[in-house]
């Protein structure tokens, strides 16, 4: 079947006008790729959350545990905030953290 975007699309335009699997370029690289770890519990999920409350409002670092759903786990909450910080995504101000 032909595609509702190839008149749109620069690689069908480039590749012709038929798209079989002999011309899918995905295919070389179909075997290459890794599934993509877990996201329940992991720390994209964590970190995801917080970023989620950020984006409304500020959070005071003693609740970032909470608002991460890592009551149970300080350290951790305390280094996925550090990650955020050094990635520039989080500014930390005291007691208090937001969107920079």
């Amino acid at each position: 079947s032909d595609c509702v975007l190839a008149t749109r699309c620069e690689t069908a335009k480039n590749m012709g006008a038929s798209w079989d699997e002999r011309r899918d370029p995905a295919r070389s690289t179909a075997l290459t790729s890794k599934p993509q770890a877990r996201f329940d519990g992991s720390d994209r999920q964590a970190r995801g959350r917080l970023m989620k409350v950020l984006a409304e409002r500020s959070v005071r670092v003693r609740d970032v545990a909470t608002v991460m759903q890592l009551r149970d786990d300080q350290a951790r909450a305390s280094r996925l905030l550090a990650s955020l910080v050094r990635d520039g995504l989080v500014v930390q101000d005291d007691e208090w953290c937001r969107l920079p």
